[in-house]
């Protein structure tokens, strides 16, 4: 996969096979948008609240664009930031005006004078930006505009979808692990108060501060004796 994260990647997209390749995919559909020469690339910014940024892109170009802005430390200084603010397209025309910050310096260097940030419409804290990326200077004219951002709200539909998706698999996973880890705690307690006749009660009480005297975990301690248990007459007995 062509991508690049900007100081790690958010843990719900991190999943195998998720929804980074989706993301990367849009990217791949808006290189598209303009003409099949792919010659206005196209690149994404994701952002979750409290993590940090993901950039993301099929364009060899784009891609070393951001890593060149994220060693001057001004991959967040440039357009994107700006739609994700203002919840709205912004449009750099000539990133060779001096006058520009320096984020546009970069992007006029690598031969980008024309950029365009749309924002996406994603839930909760989730906030995404499409960017284009055009040689000619003004390129982006209204109609260009409008074409971009029709596929900006179909694009945000999708990668919805798919975070929910994630998210609900990521759930489903969590509750799966309680669920084994919550066994397997039961199972112990039910050894203890064999192996010790006492109530589970008190079983648990026993396993709770045998976890906390061994700094082990009660899931991990839980296991242990499980496997002790089913070895060959082995007995674990803890004093109370």
């Amino acid at each position: 996969m062509t991508t690049t994260a900007v100081d790690g990647v958010p843990g719900v997209l991190a999943r195998p096979g998720g929804t980074p390749a989706v993301l990367e995919q849009l990217t791949d559909l808006g290189t598209q948008l303009f003409g099949p020469d792919r010659a206005v690339p196209c690149g994404l910014m994701f952002r979750r609240q409290g993590e940090q940024a993901l950039f993301l892109s099929v364009s060899p170009v784009v891609l070393a664009l951001y890593a060149a802005l994220n060693a001057q430390h001004a991959a967040d200084a440039g357009p994107a930031p700006l739609a994700l603010e203002a919840l709205g397209p912004q449009v750099a025309d000539d990133t060779s005006d001096p006058t520009y910050p320096p984020f546009f310096a970069v992007t006029a260097a690598v031969g980008f004078l024309s950029i365009l940030s749309i924002p996406l419409a994603l839930d909760g804290g989730d906030r995404a930006a499409l960017n284009f990326y055009a040689r000619p200077a003004a390129f982006f004219t209204p109609e260009r505009q409008h074409i971009a951002a029709v596929f900006a709200e179909q694009a945000g539909a999708t990668a919805r979808t798919h975070i929910r998706l994630n998210a609900s698999e990521k759930l489903t996973d969590d509750l799966q692990a309680a669920m084994r880890s919550r066994t397997g705690i039961d199972i112990a307690i039910g050894i203890i108060v064999a192996q010790n006749r006492c109530s589970q009660d008190e079983a648990f009480g026993i396993l709770k501060r045998a976890s906390m005297a061994r700094n082990i975990k009660l899931k991990d301690l839980a296991a242990g004796i499980i496997t002790q248990a089913g070895g060959a007459g082995t007995r674990t007995h803890f004093g109370t």
